[in-house]
């Protein structure tokens, strides 16, 4: 296996584990709220776009909402969180409530 190509190591950037975990709790989400709950650094907006860029998410610009953007999990991105979640879950030592 060639461990420097593997496509995992685009997810070891700060915060994309974290949006992706957020979306799936919280579903579409605008995203001044991603950034209200996971972090103000200046990059986050550069971050969601490298997880559209890996197909994980979708960003939608709603006019009827002020223009709101919102960011969604597509589904290899659900599928993605989901399992990122249950290793959260392991590491934490916790269990799902839902």
């Amino acid at each position: 296996m060639d461990f420097k190509n593997l496509h995992i190591k685009g997810m070891e950037d700060k915060h994309k584990i974290s949006i992706l975990i957020f979306l799936l709790k919280n579903g579409p989400s605008m995203k001044s709220k991603i950034y209200e709950n996971i972090s103000t650094n200046p990059r986050m907006a550069d971050k969601i776009n490298e997880l559209v860029e890996m197909s994980l998410v979708t960003v939608d610009q709603r006019k009827f909402e002020n223009n709101a953007m919102f960011v969604d999990l597509t589904p290899k991105g659900t599928t993605v969180a989901k399992k990122l979640y249950e290793i959260e879950l392991v590491i934490s030592e916790r269990s799902d409530p839902n």
